[in-house]
């Protein structure tokens, strides 16, 4: 039937944690799946060397720390298991870019409850994990050709596979942190992609293993028939990536992590009647004959949350051409708040560096969407003179030091740079899980109302409009400023 495997990554008490391996694989190239079975079982096991605490405590800027001096055979997995506190504490507290340690070198190990972790848990969480995997679509290369060795074989990953494999690899880090935080974790794994039939046996097999939290599917129909088998409806299952509910709301135990286009378009309408009582809105409509989608009508919502008595909006309707009718709209002396409602690359590229060169004269904010990042045409300096206003449910800002903690560790196990797609993933799997931990059976109706801020994600739970499913209405506001400087802060 493809694949399943799953394995019990046990609260870190010290020592050795023991671990049980069941692994099915059927039919699939096996590079992918054993690295991250292997992957896998070294977090479960943790096979570092022992530590014994330090007692001496030394004090700086005002903070408390343990003073450790490495011994042989000691890795910072397990020293930071050892004193209860992240990998990640450890590498920003000494200033540290990756897991290199010399012998008898001193570290500075945070207190726990210092070092912002949440409390030490001992909650028992079962995890099912349904991914399309793509394992039938890998297959190994021909004589010659070049593809990676793994367990004495050589392969050749699916293009299709990859993304999921690096969503993959950041849930798997995130159980490797609340394992070290005391929670111990049961996961369940299903390759979803596969020959026909295989959705109901993935159904029935997460019925038995009855979990706390099931993570995907991740496509819709995929998501729909597990779900309308599954004989539990208090349970959360997350649909992780996609921001289309597609009718999906009606199912009671639906928690959509991206938020919808909807929802997208309300906090930046909302956002844009706030500073437009202190500013001037000016609202520019594609030329008429431009394909529109849901975002066509940003302008319109903004006048909705506009109230009597604030300053006015200008809406300009733009043919494509001159430009010079809209910089007479343009106001001296106040900020310009500028909405383009459009995601035609070859649009945006042709208004916004006009834009861009008035910012000189005008106060200009653009109010941009995500997409807008992915053109060409846009580089990061028009970014920083637009002053653009981003809204993103995750971010990862370079300079950030939890983010190089991340990548460091993510390259030391994966030998990769890791993508949006695995931050992401880390946020998930360290919100859910903990949330069921903390929430038991009722996990699911806690989650209405939850508002918390992750490493690199907003969570922001609220009902769907009309439906009993929910969807993650919280973002980070992302403003590229003229000072070229990147500011993140949390959407309200």
């Amino acid at each position: 039937m493809g694949l399943f495997f799953g394995f019990r990554l046990p609260a870190s008490r010290g020592g050795l944690a023991r671990h049980s391996l069941a692994m099915v694989v059927g039919g699939l190239a096996r590079g992918f799946l054993l690295l991250v079975l292997v992957l896998g079982c070294r977090l479960a096991a943790g096979q570092e060397g022992g530590v014994e605490r330090s007692g001496h405590v030394v004090v700086v800027d005002g903070r408390e720390f343990y003073s450790h001096r490495v011994e042989a055979g000691q890795t910072l997995f397990s020293i930071a298991r050892a004193y209860g506190v992240s990998v990640e504490d450890v590498l920003v507290v000494n200033g540290k870019r990756d897991f290199s340690l010399s012998l008898d070198e001193v570290l500075l190990v945070p207190l726990p409850g210092v070092a912002g972790m949440a409390p030490r848990a001992s909650g028992h969480v079962k995890v099912s994990v349904l991914l399309p995997f793509g394992a039938g679509e890998s297959s190994f290369p021909s004589p010659g050709e070049a593809g990676a060795p793994v367990d004495g074989e050589r392969w050749r990953l699916s293009t299709r596979s990859e993304p999921f494999l690096e969503f993959y690899a950041g849930l798997l880090l995130a159980m490797d942190s609340l394992k070290h935080e005391g929670y111990a974790i049961d996961l369940q794994v299903f390759d979803t992609r596969g020959e026909d039939g295989r959705l109901d046996f993935v159904a029935e097999e997460v019925n038995v293993f009855d979990p706390d939290v099931v993570i995907g599917p991740v496509y819709a129909g995929d998501y729909a028939r597990v779900v309308e088998r599954l004989e539990r409806r208090d349970v959360p299952v997350v649909y992780p990536l996609s921001v289309r509910t597609e009718g999906l709301g009606r199912f009671p135990n639906f928690v959509q992590v991206t938020g919808s286009t909807s929802a997208l378009l309300d906090e930046m309408a909302r956002w844009t009647a706030d500073r437009g009582r202190r500013g001037h809105v000016l609202a520019i409509v594609p030329p008429f004959g431009t394909p529109r989608g849901e975002e066509s009508d940003l302008h319109e919502r903004v006048r909705g949350y506009l109230q009597a008595g604030d300053t006015c909006m200008t809406v300009f309707h733009w043919d494509g051409g001159s430009l010079a009718p809209l910089r007479e709209l343009m106001r001296a002396g106040g900020e310009n708040v500028v909405l383009f409602p459009t995601l035609d690359e070859a649009l945006a590229s042709r208004l916004l560096p006009g834009l861009a060169a008035w910012a000189e004269r005008f106060h200009v904010t653009v109010v941009g969407f995500p997409e807008w990042l992915k053109f060409t045409a846009i580089d990061e300096e028009m970014l920083f003179k637009l002053n653009m206003v981003l809204f993103q449910p995750s971010f990862a800002r370079r300079d950030d030091p939890r983010v190089e903690g991340f990548s460091s560790r993510y390259r030391l196990l994966f030998h990769a740079e890791p993508s949006l797609m695995a931050f992401k993933a880390f946020d998930i799997g360290l919100f859910f899980i903990r949330h069921a931990a903390a929430n038991g059976f009722r996990s699911l109706e806690s989650l209405a109302g939850e508002d918390s801020t992750g490493e690199f994600t907003r969570f922001k739970f609220a009902p769907l409009p009309g439906m009993p499913g929910l969807e993650n209405r919280g973002f980070f506001l992302i403003n590229y400023t003229p000072a070229y400087e990147i500011r993140v802060n949390a959407l309200y």
